[in-house]
């Protein structure tokens, strides 16, 4: 279908409170994919260009909205520059998702790459397309908040039934994004290389001061993981402050860990359970993180002199001792080190 946001396609889903509740029940939290541009049919586009909400052609908002290409078609980015967007965003966010029982909000496609018009007040979009994934961002992550807030008293919805941190993801971020929102490295491609750089992405959002972090296990594209992949991807995913196992997978059957028979499956299955155990121990750590700063994920040499690093490292023909290849890392404090196999 198309990507529509916002909009409940009533014929696939007529009651989506019940559906959240069911989802709940099984204690089961949902999450609602949301994304800044509309196309031009979204039954809200007309609406919303008539607010001037959309980045306009040009520098004066009456040359009309941009039109750039976007899942489905032609279609304009909303401006979250414009208060007026903010407003009319939280208020579709609590009305149109948590109203419904799905408790948090996963903001993605928010780069603007590509989208080159005229944001509030004639400013061009390329001065300030890095603060329209944050603005976006904290648009979902206050609605959450301000509507939490109000349901606690009022009791008027079941989305707030055991929520007491509104949670977001973005796909995009900046500096101070973190504070908000927890991210991943997007659509990643399935390989063993992947698997193996993406630690070192984690290692660098990490440092940079992003706790809560994680990658598409088993990759989001491309071929479809070995069972071996998936196996070593999930060992060291598990982890990650942010674990799933998500893909698009083209005329083949998504990622799952039930793909590859029983013996596989339990394997996967006793793996998430480990994850299960350490969750708490996550959540201390993200809190930690949050108020003193300090990585969850650590390369070596955050605790390690360099050189015994280096001493500790594999030395073949073909896979030099530098502390730049070195994938394991520490979970935490020093008191867990892991060291993932990534070939």
């Amino acid at each position: 279908g198309l990507r529509y946001v916002f909009h409940w396609n009533n014929e696939r889903v007529p009651e989506p409170e019940k559906l959240s509740a069911t989802f709940r029940k099984a204690h089961v939290r949902l999450i609602a994919n949301i994304k800044p541009a509309m196309l031009e049919s979204h039954p809200l586009y007309k609406e919303v260009c008539a607010k001037g909400l959309f980045i306009s052609q040009g520098p004066q908002p009456s040359t009309g909205p941009l039109l750039t290409l976007f899942w489905g078609g032609s279609a304009s980015y909303l401006d979250f520059t414009n208060p007026a967007t903010v407003g009319w965003w939280k208020d579709q966010v609590k009305n149109s998702i948590l109203a419904n029982g799905i408790t948090s909000t996963w903001n993605d496609n928010n780069e603007y790459v590509g989208v080159e018009g005229y944001c509030f007040g004639g400013v061009p979009t390329a001065a300030v397309r890095q603060l329209q994934s944050l603005l976006m961002t904290r648009a979902s992550i206050e609605a959450q908040a301000e509507y939490t807030s109000v349901a606690a008293v009022t009791q008027s919805s079941p989305a707030v039934e055991g929520i007491n941190y509104p949670f977001a993801i973005t796909r995009c971020g900046v500096s101070g994004h973190s504070r908000i929102a927890s991210t991943w490295s997007g659509d990643n491609y399935t390989s063993w290389k992947t698997l193996k750089y993406n630690i070192f992405m984690g290692l660098g959002l990490s440092l940079s001061g992003w706790g809560n972090i994680g990658h598409d296990v088993g990759g989001f594209s491309g071929p479809q993981p070995s069972a071996e992949l998936l196996f070593r991807w999930v060992q060291q995913g598990i982890f990650m402050p942010r674990f799933t196992i998500h893909s698009w997978k083209l005329d083949k059957p998504e990622t799952s860990p039930w793909m590859f028979g029983d013996f596989w499956t339990n394997v996967f299955r006793s793996l998430i359970a480990l994850r299960d155990v350490l969750t708490p121990t996550i959540f201390s750590m993200l809190v930690a993180s949050n108020i003193t700063g300090a990585p969850i994920l650590r390369p070596r040499i955050y605790h390690e002199e360099p050189s015994l690093v280096l001493t500790d490292a594999v030395e073949d023909e073909g896979h030099p001792s530098h502390l730049d290849e070195d994938t394991s890392y520490y979970f935490g404090s020093a008191d867990i080190v892991v060291y993932p196999c990534v070939e």
